[in-house]
């Protein structure tokens, strides 16, 4: 049964460097059906038009809330959100991005009758044109205890390994900090730990958040050694599942040899570039 009271809900939008995408994505966010949301976005140190454009949206409407900071990357700049964060439950955006216009309603609506610590959306990949070049393959509504999300989210196939696309409590990132020295990875890095916390978790199939896949995204780089970010993450998660649930283990071993392999070919490919 929904609640008859409208919670605060947070939206986290870390910004940098973005002015070509930024307007697309806080207009998709003040323009959302749900309306008691603040929109704490926080320029980390832009030297692009940006920082003028946050301000800008400030001025326009008093839900959002502006913090510029030295550029220090996304996981300190999401830490520094979350920190800000008044809302009971929190969510992720990042700045090139945009949501559906009532994907805040749907997930809340959703988090509420479930009695859920986290619900998950469907996710639309665009490329810079706004053309959908894939979409998850989930068409069903999916509700995970905290081993089982782990498994799934280890797996990748029904839902991706990232902060974004999900509502949480905002208790769950209580003790849980996005780790500044990663550079790739830093959201599986903190996602198995708070799905960890969660009693239950639902999955809808409903594709409300756009990702835009970029050219120059940093996950598309040629510095092979940010990848051994996510090969540590991997070393982490085993290391947890050890200590903890035995049950995902093999799961994190999986995700660790694909990683491997992953590496393997783009150093292959950097060695013939250099031919």
């Amino acid at each position: 049964m929904e609640s008859t009271k409208k919670e605060l809900v947070s939206i986290i939008v870390p910004v940098y460097n973005v002015e070509k995408y930024l307007r697309r994505c806080i207009d998709s966010i003040i323009n959302q059906t749900y309306r008691n949301i603040e929109i704490i976005i926080i320029d980390d140190g832009s030297t692009d038009n940006s920082g003028k454009i946050c301000d800008e949206y400030a001025k326009r409407d008093n839900r959002i809330k502006i913090i510029h900071q030295q550029n220090k990357g996304v996981s300190s700049t999401r830490n520094n959100g979350i920190e800000h964060a008044n809302g009971k439950y929190i969510t992720f955006v990042d700045s090139d991005d945009f949501i559906e216009r009532k994907m805040i309603e749907t997930i809340y609506n959703k988090i509420i009758c479930e009695n859920a610590d986290i619900v998950i959306c469907g996710v639309k990949s665009i490329d810079e044109n706004n053309n959908v070049i894939n979409q998850s393959i989930n068409t069903k509504e999916n509700k995970f205890n905290n081993v089982n999300a782990i498994k799934v989210m280890l797996d990748e196939k029904l839902f991706y390994s990232v902060c974004w696309a999900k509502l949480y409590k905002k208790k769950l990132f209580n003790n849980i900090k996005f780790n500044p020295k990663i550079r790739i990875a830093e959201d599986m890095d903190v996602l198995y730990r708070v799905l960890y916390k969660s009693n239950k978790i639902v999955q809808i199939p409903e594709r409300l958040y756009n990702w835009t896949n970029r050219k120059d995204s940093v996950t598309k780089e040629n510095d092979i050694s940010k990848w051994q970010d996510e090969i540590d993450v991997c070393e982490n998660i085993i290391k947890f599942c050890k200590e903890n649930c035995k049950e995902i283990e093999n799961y994190a071993i999986k995700r660790y040899i694909r990683i491997n392999k992953t590496l393997i070919l783009k150093n292959i490919k950097c060695n013939r570039r250099k031919k």
